[in-house]
């Protein structure tokens, strides 16, 4: 165990959002992901695939039927998108631009690495962080 050798091919990280439609709209127009695909009425579920064409990982969005389970984050429910500096700034322009204001994050490491943290519409912090 532990030795780091799991063959993964793959990554999902999924969480629930409150209304599907906005967060699928904030990942694909404002932070500028894929949306890759998706499902209607399984089981009550609902969802969407973010994330970039070819990579080995996405993100989905879920929205129950009932509601439930509702958006529960807290400050280290972290999505942590690495980008080349001019990509990172003039995509944190777009988020000002569009009524996205920065964060300041609690754990200083963030702003140290020169990273701009910003919120979804349900919560979850969303941190843009320089690649190198």
């Amino acid at each position: 165990m532990g030795d780091g050798d799991v063959p993964v091919a793959g990554l999902r990280v999924a969480r629930p959002v409150g209304d599907l439609a906005v967060a699928l709209r904030f990942y694909v127009d404002v932070v500028g992901l894929t949306h890759l695909g998706g499902f209607a009425g399984h089981d009550g579920y609902d969802g969407a695939f973010v994330g970039v064409r070819g990579a080995d990982w996405h993100l989905e969005l879920t929205h129950h039927a009932s509601g439930l389970p509702s958006p529960a984050h807290t400050e280290e429910d972290l999505l942590v998108l690495y980008l080349a500096n001019d990509q990172l700034l003039e995509r944190a322009a777009r988020f000002e631009e569009l009524g996205f204001h920065s964060v300041v994050h609690p754990n200083p490491y963030w702003s140290d690495a020169g990273a701009v943290v910003f919120r979804d519409p349900d919560g979850y912090l969303l941190v843009l962080c320089p690649a190198a």
